[in-house]
């Protein structure tokens, strides 16, 4: 602000003439950032007698802050804290797969691998049988107090993986796994106290066919799909005709249950009936024997003709007629011939006589 204008010489004080000089300039672009920093009034005093404004000093730069430090990562243990040939009590910390997990020992965690066993993978790589090795290992380790026993002459691998048998109470791991069918394969970078028992769990599950030996068992003993398939149809076929048969069995049965009904009615009604013939027959027999004994008697009083056969038949003892009265009933229809012969013979006669 080198020479005042009129206009500006009437402002009062800094305000004042920053407000004239909104009031009156039309570049917004100047007016928006006009403040009492941003004039110089180069010496220039108001009216009023008030100095020029000294700008405001900026802000005193905060000094920057040193970083804060962070802890320092916990430093795996040392191996000369642990011992090989050594047993520790432990307790899980973290499950990874079929042979490998995180166990804590006296405070300190170790990312530990199991000796002498590999199962196959489960983390980067999922193989076949990796997924049911981890999950037998982690329901494994959940059982009971757990113990690692340290041997051979190394006590980590070369990812520092503290290298350990693991006991579960009084059974081991790797034997445990390895009878499940779920160990592929052994590694063996020394001599190691329990490779005989491993040894012969791994026998035990290629004899039993466990998990992924089942594939070894032979035809005869694993049939396919399709022939459990046929077996199973072949069942439900000779169940179907078990079914059948036992209906056809119950049918006939039923068939001769009514046959034998059928014919124990028809034998019955044909005994009454011949029950029946029987005691006609024998009424009849006495009616014909009867007649017979009194046709003489007839003949004679009545129509005053001789028999000529009827009576020769007769006696004159009484005992003796009744034994022939029952014989001569049991051959009546003889006895009704005898009858007939002096029917005609009367007829006869009687009309010679009206002759």
């Amino acid at each position: 602000m080198h020479s005042p204008t009129p206009l500006a010489q009437t402002a009062n004080n800094v305000q004042e003439l920053i407000a004239l000089i909104k009031q009156n300039n039309t570049n917004s672009a100047c007016t928006s950032t006009l403040s009492a920093n941003t004039i110089d009034l180069e010496g220039y005093s108001f009216p009023t007698g008030e100095p020029a404004a000294e700008p405001e000093a900026a802000p005193a730069s905060v000094p920057a802050q040193a970083p804060k430090s962070q802890s320092p990562a916990v430093a795996a243990p040392a191996a000369a804290e642990l011992k090989t040939g050594t047993k520790y009590s432990a307790t899980l910390s973290k499950c990874v797969d079929g042979d490998t997990a995180h166990f804590i020992i006296d405070g300190n965690t170790y990312k530990s691998r199991f000796l002498y066993i590999d199962t196959p993978e489960s983390t980067n790589e999922i193989e076949p049988y990796g997924q049911e090795a981890s999950d037998f290992t982690c329901s494994f380790l959940n059982q009971g107090n757990i113990t690692l026993e340290t041997d051979g002459s190394e006590l980590y691998d070369k990812y520092d993986r503290l290298l350990v048998w693991v006991w579960v109470n009084d059974k081991l791991h790797q034997e445990e796994i390895t009878k499940a069918g779920l160990v592929e394969d052994f590694y063996d970078y020394g001599s190691y106290k329990y490779e005989a028992e491993v040894n012969a769990a791994m026998q035990y599950a290629k004899s039993n066919y466990t998990g992924m030996y089942a594939s070894l068992k032979p035809a005869e003993e694993s049939k396919p799909a399709y022939a459990e398939t046929s077996a199973q149809t072949e069942q439900d076929s000779q169940a179907i005709e078990t079914n059948e048969e036992s209906r056809n069995d119950s049918d006939k049965s039923k068939d001769k249950q009514q046959e034998l009904t059928v014919d124990e009615e028809v034998d019955s009604e044909m005994a009454a009936t011949e029950e029946e013939v029987s005691d006609a027959y024998a009424v009849t027999g006495l009616i014909v024997t009867l007649c017979f004994f009194l046709l003489p008697w007839i003949k004679r009083s009545i129509f005053g003709v001789n028999p000529i056969i009827a009576h020769r038949l007769r006696a004159r003892r009484w005992f003796i007629n009744v034994f022939l009265f029952v014989l001569y009933a049991s051959m009546w229809w003889l006895v009704l011939i005898v009858i007939f012969i002096e029917l005609i013979h009367l007829f006869k006669t009687r009309r010679r006589l009206v002759s």
